[in-house]
């Protein structure tokens, strides 16, 4: 007997899970990830910067 945890998904599930990610990041959209009971939503900001964060300054 296995649990649903244990069970592979489909290989098209697996693949169009990082796929709609992408494609609700692109459009703009907040993006939710889940797992489980646990979820958290990530929103892009409007205008992307390629700035990087100064990870070695004091807070």
């Amino acid at each position: 007997m296995r649990f649903e945890s244990e069970r592979r998904p489909p290989r098209e599930r697996v693949a169009s899970s990082p796929q709609t990610v992408v494609d609700e990041h692109d459009a703009g959209a907040a993006v939710t990830l889940r797992a489980g009971d646990d979820s958290a939503t990530l929103d892009p900001p409007g205008r992307r910067s390629s700035e990087r964060p100064d990870w070695n300054r004091a807070a």
